[in-house]
């Protein structure tokens, strides 16, 4: 959220929370109160960190942009569970922190639609640049642009090294695993709190 209030501050704008159901559930019912001509930009956790739910960004995506507002999807918590079709519910950027996948601290991941990533100016200098001068600089080509300096080489060898291990596992089994293991934690809650 932090990065969020410092666009919202440089931008002059504000960030308004998308209301929650009695169940803490996205509430899909009144979403026209959020959506109106001065919204941009909808941002979505695939999971949420404190109660496990898991938004229908589907259908969150589809209605959003039908008032042309960009979607983006927080997967720091949902990436471990499941990976989503970025391209099949067309969302607009999606992002995630390497150490949620089992990878090395330090290390993000932004997938963004290539015609919104050009429309992004470079924020820093070093490698992003093709050319500077005292009074003008041209900015490499996307995806460079966004290269600032020296890239973090060892991390991104570390992480591919992570996703090749994670292409062996069958998501749904670990997933169903995961379950079993939530399951039995209650049930010893229970027991400890109860005996």
């Amino acid at each position: 959220m932090i990065p969020w209030l410092i666009v919202a501050e440089q931008a002059d704008t504000k960030i308004v929370k998308w209301p929650l159901e009695e169940t803490k559930q996205l509430s899909i019912k009144h979403p026209t109160a959020l959506i109106n001509t001065r919204a941009r930009i909808i941002v979505i956790s695939q999971m949420s960190n404190v109660n496990g739910e898991q938004p229908d960004i589907q259908a969150i995506t589809k209605l959003v942009h039908q008032h042309n507002i960009l979607v983006v999807a927080d997967s720091a918590q949902g990436i471990v569970h499941r990976g989503l079709e970025v391209q099949a519910l067309d969302i607009d950027f999606y992002v995630f922190s390497a150490h949620k996948l089992y990878g090395p601290t330090g290390l993000g991941i932004c997938d963004g639609k290539i015609a919104l990533l050009a429309e992004i100016a470079p924020c820093k200098g070093g490698k992003i640049l093709t050319k500077a001068n005292f009074s003008h600089f041209t900015a490499e080509a996307i995806l460079y642009g966004f290269e600032a300096g020296k890239p973090n080489i060892a991390r991104v060898l570390a992480f591919n090294a992570v996703i090749d291990w994670m292409k062996a596992i069958n998501w749904q089994q670990a997933e169903n695993y995961a379950i079993t293991l939530t399951d039995y934690t209650e049930l010893t809650n229970y027991f400890i709190l109860f005996h």
